[in-house]
């Protein structure tokens, strides 16, 4: 349960975040908006540049800052596809069986973000399981 909630949070979640805070016109058009309407100006200004140039520096220090972005949406790619074949080898509906762990839930809110991400919501349906 550690090691997949690790590969979501440390490979999945910040390919993510590449596609939605530095991708112009993701960022323009989704991230930053709903920064502007959900904070009050003009607090709404320094959070998105705030929040942007903290992605870029994690982005950075992964070597994912200058990947263009179908390069981000292909190693997701692969990582969502070796989910898919787990989950379809698991003896129940769950990753580990009949019953719900951590990591389905951590998963699950994964992708949640990513189905509301231009990007992303174009890989996550791929995968049938």
């Amino acid at each position: 349960v550690e090691a997949f909630t690790a590969l979501v949070d440390e490979k999945l979640t910040p390919l993510l975040r590449v596609s939605q805070y530095l991708e112009e016109k993701s960022y323009e058009q989704r991230t930053r908006a709903s920064i502007l309407r959900a904070v009050s100006f003009p607090m709404s200004l320094r959070v998105s540049s705030t929040e942007r140039s903290a992605v870029q520096k994690e982005a950075d220090a992964r070597g994912l800052g200058r990947l263009p972005l179908p390069e981000v949406i292909a190693r997701a790619r692969r990582i969502y596809m070796q989910l898919d074949s787990r989950l379809q080898n698991s003896l129940g509906d769950f990753f580990f069986g009949r019953e719900p762990t951590s990591f389905d839930a951590c998963l699950f809110g994964h992708l949640a973000e990513a189905m509301a991400d231009v990007h992303f919501v174009t890989v996550v349906p791929l995968y049938s399981s």
